[in-house]
């Protein structure tokens, strides 16, 4: 975000959406002394631009044959409250659609652990 003094701040913010879904939507908690979150929570409006860049992380590649059990975590600068995010999502429906059991598959959707 750039003020018009030129000052710039980032944060990161979770998404809220699914991979595929026509809008975009974040999850922000509004701080009263943030230096971000009161713009975007009390003052942005719809179709306002914003600068945005992808995860800030790693990543890893697993198959089948290396074996398992295999727990994912996923973790950020926040949480969703309404539920699991859309790569969580993703991931479930996928290793449901292979095969595997959704009894096992440990999501808010699919069920409490």
């Amino acid at each position: 975000m750039t003020a018009d003094d030129g000052y710039q701040a980032q944060r990161s913010y979770p998404l809220a959406t699914p991979q595929r879904a026509p809008a975009l939507e974040i999850t922000v908690e509004g701080l009263e002394d943030g230096e971000v979150s009161p713009w975007l929570a009390e003052e942005a409006e719809p179709r306002d631009m914003v600068e945005l860049r992808g995860p800030i992380g790693g990543y890893f590649d697993w198959y089948p044959a290396r074996g398992g059990p295999l727990l994912l975590v996923a973790g950020g600068s926040g949480l969703v409250p309404r539920g699991p995010t859309g790569f969580v999502e993703r991931v479930a429906d996928e290793l449901a659609a292979l095969g595997h059991d959704p009894t096992l598959i440990r999501t808010e959707r699919f069920g409490a652990t």
